[in-house]
């Protein structure tokens, strides 16, 4: 029996009602949609139910459309939140960015939000505790040094796009975020290659602009995790990457595979700022029992850092085969045609002697 999925969409406009309404419902039949034009109504049905995917515009009419994703972060982090901006609400959609998910534009393209229901649909990020965690994420923390040099770079009129891509790839937090801007309305198409380099030089540096506004708000927040090492995950997330693209050199998704690389272990840097208690309990299970960090969450009860990677890289839309291969770095391996993202890192992984995962001993 198929499981039904459940949409709220909450508009002032009546008319972009009925046309997300047609696209929901030639999604799948098993989805079912509630309409709203008001966020009074829409709370109410909140109050009543769960929600998959909840739509929201930027004008309703007794709200803010921001302030409504704003209060859905808070109370019912486990909905995908997807703002909907018309022509002329750039201001309203850049303040829904922190709330957001995903961000539309109107009249919504069925395309992309059929996109969006059918990853919702055959997401296997199922548990609870882990759709809850990344809903309340909107960016992580990363390096300040290297926002002070990405600072440098976005200042100088004749900076290499090289130099800025360096930055941005030592960085799963900045790689991680730049792929989930990228996908937004504001910077054009997001047919741009798999590279970082191909995205920077397509979208421009007003993409790198709005980078580094979003990390550095996010590094204002401390991660409280006494045994998280952000400079360990960092050296080994670059040698996995290094691998991985070496290895599927002869794939057409090599980029791909080095991108999933650098953003395969985000998943701890989420549970270390989210629940640093339970990163701690496992960082120590790991450390005292010799045990590779996924094993040591299981005995420990906590979610797998590599499905709480990939349920936040797939509620940001990253592409597909990114998402895929965070989720099944520890899968059985396949065989394929060609080297993908997810047999690429399990590969570097294998390759590797040095540890994923370093603690540090509380002073």
């Amino acid at each position: 029996m198929s499981t039904e999925h459940r949409a709220l969409v909450v508009d002032g406009d009546a008319m972009s009602l009925l046309g997300i309404e047609r696209v929901v419902r030639a999604a799948r039949p098993a989805w079912t949609m509630v309409s709203s034009t008001s966020a009074r109504s829409a709370f109410d049905a909140l109050e009543r139910e769960s929600f998959d995917v909840i739509v929201s515009g930027m004008k309703l009419a007794d709200m803010e459309g921001a302030s409504f994703l704003g209060f859905v972060r808070e109370h019912h982090p486990s909905s995908l939140r997807v703002g909907l901006m018309g022509s002329q609400e750039k201001i309203a959609g850049l303040r829904a960015l922190s709330h957001a998910h995903r961000l539309l534009t109107k009249p919504c393209a069925p395309g992309s939000l059929f996109e969006i229901l059918e990853r919702r649909t055959h997401a296997h990020f199922r548990d609870p505790r882990v759709t809850a965690l990344v809903g309340t994420i909107d960016a992580l923390p990363c390096e300040r040094s290297a926002l002070y040099r990405l600072s440098e770079l976005v200042a100088t009129p004749n900076r290499r796009l090289d130099d800025v891509a360096d930055v941005i790839e030592r960085e799963p937090v900045l790689t991680a975020k730049l792929l989930h801007l990228a996908r937004l309305p504001f910077f054009g198409s997001t047919n741009r290659g798999e590279s970082i380099r191909d995205i920077i030089a397509s979208a421009g540096i007003d993409l790198v602009r709005a980078l580094l506004e979003t990390a550095c708000a996010a590094s204002s927040r401390a991660i409280a995790s006494v045994h998280f090492d952000a400079s360990s995950l960092r050296l080994h997330a670059s040698a996995v990457a290094t691998l991985a693209r070496a290895s599927a050199s002869e794939s057409p998704h090599a980029d791909h595979c080095f991108v999933a690389g650098v953003v395969h272990e985000i998943g701890k840097w989420a549970l270390a700022m989210c629940a640093p208690h339970i990163f701690d309990a496992v960082a120590l299970r790991s450390r005292d029992d010799g045990l590779p960090f996924e094993e040591a969450a299981a005995l420990e009860g906590a979610p797998s850092h590599a499905e709480i990677g990939a349920a936040l890289l797939d509620s940001w839309g990253l592409p597909s085969a990114i998402v895929e291969a965070v989720a099944e770095q520890h899968a059985i391996e396949h065989e394929s045609e060609y080297l993908d993202p997810a047999a690429a890192v399990r590969l570097s992984k294998q390759r590797l002697t040095v540890p994923s995962v370093r603690t540090r001993t509380a002073a």
